[in-house]
């Protein structure tokens, strides 16, 4: 066996899993015997849902109180951005600058089928409603963004639609020149006050992006910004903004040149990136609601094909999941490890007990499938045509117990999950009795990353 250490090919696989793991949470999910619950307190469970949608999550008041204001930002020609909120008093269209923006790129909700416009970093940007929108005590602004490049602005009020804001700008949300995201306020119209993300997000990757501001009595109060579903960065003193009544801009906010500067701000408030599905709330999201929107937007999962599973353990996501003398594992990969590269490679299949879930084939030995022992020890075999076999080698995809990636459970034990021990590969619940069930980084332990397969 060469290499069961299996060295990491690391970020060049960057997160295809991010999209095909969390959107894998919303494919309908059978009851096994029974009721199938993601059965974990370390994650809000995530209702399977097959038509949970962007424009869903954002509108329908399914996840909190319904949007004021979304734009899904599919358009295909025009000036006109198009409010499909739905709310009292809408539409509210907003509209695009006459120079700068290029529609119908790709977006990321691939249930929606969804659309998204690209913004140049000059002269491209989306004025809001036509009037003002009137300052609420709690609310909440997010947008899916992607892009290469820092500085500008994806969300704002300001005190003029378009053009020079001069001072007036409050509720930013932004990229800095370094390219970590920042959110701001005017608190009490005079000081200005943000919290800043950990890392950098021009990537060329989609990113579903969130900001909430609650009053001190609120459950989550402060100022809260969220990245893909998870909490980044809070400031729980942070609980008024300008008060002001003000335009809401997407890709520009106009702060003035001249202006001060907000903490990692220079004077190009425009944004170069693509955006899709916009939407502002009179209230502020729960962190369940955010990850139900970030759930909502993943890019659709594969039905077929191969792919590669790392750990989603923090600060350890080189680990891949492999088999050896036909029983899992966890180790880095090197891609001059020719055994190694095919222990580590799964095809993805329709599930051999419920094509709502899924089985997972090895590539270099493909008449075996990934399954649990009665003894929870995760092996590859070779199915013996019994329904109890079939059962045991299908497993069911959720968001990541610890907010990354997928936790992958046992279709005839739904309270179980893969779990990375050690370097062993174990069927494993949250505190129950063997030895492998420890709940000591269970919520860690029992989420992977799917990345592109390491042979194609």
């Amino acid at each position: 066996m060469t290499g069961l250490p299996l060295r990491a090919v690391g970020s060049l696989l960057a997160t295809a899993l991010a999209g095909v793991v969390g959107v894998l949470a919303w494919c309908g999910v059978p009851t096994a015997s029974g009721a199938y619950t993601a059965g974990t307190v370390h994650r809000p469970s995530v209702t399977a849902n097959p038509s949970f949608t962007c424009q869903a999550a954002a509108t329908s008041g399914r996840a909190g109180a319904a949007a004021l204001v979304t734009y899904p930002f599919a358009d295909s020609s025009g000036t006109t951005a198009s409010d499909t909120s739905g709310a009292s008093g809408s539409p509210r269209n907003g509209t695009y600058s006459s120079k700068g923006v290029t529609y119908q790129a790709t977006g990321p909700c691939a249930r929606d089928k969804a659309r998204a416009v690209t913004l140049d970093g000059s002269t491209g940007m989306v004025a809001g409603p036509s009037a003002t929108l009137a300052a609420a005590t709690r609310w909440s602004e997010e947008v899916w963004f992607r892009g290469t490049s820092g500085a500008g602005d994806l969300l704002a009020f300001a005190s003029s639609a378009t053009g020079d804001s001069g001072t007036g700008v409050d509720r930013r949300l932004y990229l800095s020149s370094s390219g970590t995201l920042v959110a701001g306020v005017l608190a009490g119209g005079t000081t200005v006050k943000t919290v800043t993300g950990p890392r950098t997000y021009t990537d060329d990757v989609w990113h579903h992006v969130a900001v909430t501001q609650a009053t001190a009595t609120d459950p989550q109060p402060g100022l809260r910004l969220y990245v893909d579903g998870v909490l980044v960065a809070s400031d729980s003193a942070v609980t008024t903004s300008s008060g002001l009544a003000q335009y809401w801009r997407i890709g520009n906010s106009g702060h003035g040149s001249s202006a001060t500067r907000w903490p990692g701000e220079t004077s190009t408030t425009a944004l170069a990136g693509s955006l899709a599905f916009a939407s502002y709330h009179t209230s502020a999201l729960a962190p369940s609601d955010v990850l139900l929107h970030y759930a909502a937007g993943r890019a659709g999962y594969p039905k077929t094909g191969r792919w590669s599973f790392a750990r989603a353990t923090a600060g350890d996501s080189t680990m891949y999941l492999r088999h050896w003398a036909f029983a899992l594992y966890v180790s880095s990969i090197s891609m001059s490890d020719s055994v190694g590269t095919y222990d580590s490679t799964w095809k993805v299949e329709s599930g051999l007990a419920d094509s709502r879930c899924f089985s997972f084939r090895s590539t270099n030995y493909p008449d075996r499938l990934i399954r649990h022992t009665s003894a929870m020890r995760m092996v590859i075999e070779v199915p013996d045509g019994t329904a109890a076999w079939d059962q045991s080698a299908t497993f069911c995809p959720h968001v990541g117990n610890n907010g990354e990636g997928t936790s992958w459970s046992a279709y005839d034990a739904p309270t179980r999950y893969w779990r990375s021990y050690g370097n062993e590969v174990w069927l494993a619940s949250d505190g129950g009795p063997n030895w492998f069930d420890t709940d000591t980084n269970w919520a860690d332990e029992t989420s992977w990353n799917t990345r592109p397969p390491v042979v194609p």
